[in-house]
């Protein structure tokens, strides 16, 4: 099985990668921009291909790789980065693999990575555009006939974290702050609910769909939400960072209005993947001081 990851150097994409080394009668081809930083791929490089690509080149990997799988982890939040940026990244990209692997005579698997944020009209200064591009992109999808060698399998990820994600990111951001003993951390009252979702678990559930593509007979359009059973209220967690990195920290819920938009509670799973033997490993806590151990020694 041939397949090609986009996002390789990113959080989920280099988590992902390392697992999909660990599988046996795959070949891995990563599809990076000639801008991107390979630390993290490095020592991957005796299992891997690589193949850097402009837009218009695209076409021409899979002509020379016959692609049977693609999993598209690549993302842009717009955090830092222009509209631009993002719509390449979460649109265009996406819509010229699936229209490349469209023309190969096989079906061809697209694995789509998406977001929790879209399902619950949430919105935020610069999280719009990075919520219209993944809606955008399903919208375009789902009408069956458009793409008819193309099986698209869209994940939606729910509260993702783990060791060594984006530091401007809400978990990394308060085990900075209570790991350093900040005199005191600004707050909402912390009513939101999230599902959170240790990365390791999220990789499994990628691994056991990969796994199980020659024993599932999938639709044109399948969707799961990748999430565990548990809501933790953002105070509960804050709360069990501040504990177990033994902070002394001042936690000063409320101090910090609300922004408006906020999901406060999550909607049911879209669907689930226990027929596929998956489940999460990680309870939150658990999760956590794995991020405090493997992060920060802890």
């Amino acid at each position: 099985m041939k397949i090609l990851l986009t996002g390789a150097t990113g959080f989920l994409g280099n988590n992902l990668l390392k697992k999909l080394t660990e599988i046996e009668n795959i070949t891995i081809i990563l599809l990076l921009r000639k801008t991107s930083n390979l630390d993290k791929i490095k020592k991957f490089n005796f299992k891997i291909n690589k193949v850097y690509y402009n837009e218009e080149g695209i076409e021409k990997i899979f002509f020379e790789n016959n692609i049977d799988v693609i999993i598209h982890t690549a993302t842009t939040y717009g955090r830092f980065e222009d509209k631009e940026s993002v719509f390449k990244s979460n649109l265009i990209l996406p819509l010229k693999l699936i229209c490349s692997a469209n023309k190969q005579v096989k079906k061809t698997i697209f694995i789509n990575t998406d977001t929790f944020y879209g399902t619950n009209g949430y919105y935020n200064n610069f999280l719009n555009n990075y919520i219209s591009t993944k809606k955008m992109l399903k919208n375009l999808i789902m009408p069956f006939g458009n793409f008819p060698n193309v099986i698209f399998i869209n994940l939606i990820l729910e509260h993702l974290y783990g060791p060594n994600d984006r530091p401007e990111k809400f978990i990394p951001t308060i085990f900075k702050n209570c790991i350093n003993n900040k005199k005191e951390i600004l707050l909402t009252k912390g009513e939101q609910l999230r599902n959170f979702i240790y990365v390791d678990d999220v990789v499994k559930a990628y691994e056991y769909i990969i796994t199980h593509l020659n024993s599932y007979e999938f639709t044109k359009y399948n969707e799961y939400s990748i999430g565990c059973n548990q809501l933790y209220s953002i105070r509960t967690t804050v709360e069990l960072i501040h504990r177990i990195t033994n902070s002394s920290s001042k936690l000063n819920f409320g101090a910090v209005q609300t922004q408006e938009g906020e999901i406060f509670t999550k909607s049911n799973p879209v669907n689930s993947l226990a027929h596929f033997g998956w489940r999460c490993d990680y309870s939150l806590e658990k999760g956590l001081k794995k991020i405090l151990s493997e992060q920060y020694g802890g």
